[in-house]
């Protein structure tokens, strides 16, 4: 129509809520994180189904059992030096990152050729000492010899990490969360059989082991068919053999070690406390203190596929020296957990003093208040999970060591004398007691951690981001 026809010209207005959301969505770290979570719920709820059937039918003493073997064996897993894992993953994305092809290949042959030796010497030594330990520290033998049948699955669960590792770093986020409901469906298969079949701590072991063997054939399979598909691939696994026996391993140590004491710091902040409460309390307290873990690690679910994205996603950052848009994204992302966290984690305070009687039965009442006692850990360990990434990219693992044997030093000392007090002057329920202490000391250790954790990583990731903003001037020669 011409000027006095009349018409309307529709005018759409965006949301810029909506906008945002769907910019965020459509980005390719959103979208590993969304599949990385589908994924962990999934298996998180095969998980549950299969420990409520062991809570069941093995009762607190039964899972006190096995809890206390498996501590024992993660105890023994402390003697690695290696430190695998976690430099393997961090330095593997960081060399994808830079593209560095031959890196690669090096770095998987020497985790693998490593990871073999040094199981092979864990298993050998829990099947020597493993009943003698046992015996002499927790007057129970059979931990030892259950202890000794769960290391046999060590040498089967490196690999099958090794491959997970090796996928990870590539980003193939899709594949890694199916591969982890296919891995919780063949441990709640193994599982549930075997205490169908016989309801005790052993026959638990021969399920993790069947468990452990079936799933690194599978992952086998699964890296020869996919290693070679998308932007990045990996070497063959003929390769990585041949470069076993040549490879230097001049390079990996020095990295390598820092990582194994963090993470064995870690671990001891976690297993000291389980270890300090089965001595005072006994199997019964440990089964409740396990259970109480069970529930947060649960819930720590939901966060946890951001966690597997930020290993691959800041050491590639940190390969191209994108400091800036880390600096960026690191601070904001652990106020948004700490908000989520204490949400979560206070909902789980809620509702279980509900949710387990009628599940669990009234005999595991007494281990609700570890259970509340325990949310903190929860929350900060959320919070302090972001850091993790950066100081292993960084290579700030001085500052992440002193934080952790502080945090031991300062806490677990006193925090224990305190506990063997409390458990004493509570004969009415001496092992709630000593799960709640128990709770309480994990709470303490992490949070004391978390804080020095901080503050020797979070001040070098702002000067790097502030030099790579503010290049220093070079005069130009005339």
């Amino acid at each position: 129509m011409g000027r006095g026809g009349g018409a309307v010209v529709g005018v759409v207005r965006r949301n810029p809520v909506i906008d945002s959301a769907r910019r965020l969505l459509s980005t390719r770290f959103m979208r590993d994180t969304l599949a990385l979570q589908m994924g962990k719920i999934v298996a998180t709820i095969l998980s549950f189904i299969s420990s409520l059937l062991v809570w069941r039918l093995l009762g607190p003493e039964g899972s006190g059992v096995f809890a206390w073997a498996a501590s024992l064996v993660s105890m023994a897993q402390l003697l690695d030096l290696t430190g695998l894992g976690t430099s393997t993953g961090s330095r593997l994305a960081v060399a994808i990152g830079a593209k560095q092809d031959d890196e690669v290949r090096d770095l998987l042959a020497f985790h693998l050729q490593t990871n073999v030796v040094v199981n092979v010497i864990l298993i050998a030594g829990m099947f020597w000492v493993g009943r003698a330990l046992a015996t002499t520290f927790y007057g129970n033998p059979t931990v030892g010899d259950l202890a000794a049948g769960l290391a046999l699955g060590l040498l089967a669960d490196g690999v099958y990490n090794l491959i997970l590792t090796a996928l990870q770093a590539r980003r193939s986020m899709l594949l890694i969360a199916i591969v982890g409901v296919v891995n919780q469906l063949v441990l709640s298969v193994c599982v549930i059989g075997a205490l169908l079949i016989q309801a005790d701590a052993a026959a638990l072991v021969v399920a993790r082991l069947a468990y452990a063997y079936v799933t690194l054939a599978l992952a086998v399979i699964l890296y020869a068919r996919v290693r070679g598909q998308g932007e990045n691939p990996l070497p063959g696994i003929g390769v990585i053999l041949s470069r076993i026996g040549r490879v230097s391993a001049r390079p990996y140590w020095r990295f390598g070690v820092a990582n194994a004491v963090d993470k064995n710091l870690a671990e001891l902040s976690v297993q000291i406390p389980i270890q300090i409460v089965g001595i005072i309390g006994g199997e019964r307290a440990v089964g409740f203190l396990t259970l109480a873990m069970t529930g947060i690690t649960n819930v720590g679910i939901l966060t946890s596929a951001l966690f597997e994205n930020l290993k691959t996603v800041v050491p590639q950052a940190v390969g191209r020296r994108d400091f800036a848009q880390l600096w960026r994204g690191i601070p904001r992302a652990m106020i948004a957990l700490a908000v989520g966290g204490a949400v979560v984690y206070g909902a789980l305070a809620l509702v279980a003093p509900f949710a387990i009687p009628p599940i669990l039965g009234a005999e595991w009442d007494a281990a609700i208040p570890s259970l509340i006692a325990l949310t903190p850990f929860g929350v900060i360990t959320a919070v302090a999970g972001v850091l993790g990434p950066v100081y292993r990219a960084l290579d700030l693992m001085r500052g992440a060591i002193f934080a952790k044997s502080a945090s031991l030093l300062l806490v677990l000392v006193p925090g224990s004398l305190l506990l063997v007090a409390a458990v004493g002057s509570d004969p009415a329920s001496p092992e709630g007691t000593a799960a709640v202490g128990g709770a309480l000391l994990l709470d303490a250790v992490f949070v004391v951690a978390a804080l020095l954790t901080a503050r020797a990583t979070l001040p070098p990731l702002r000067r790097l981001a502030q030099d790579a903003a503010n290049p220093p001037f070079v005069k130009e020669e005339p």
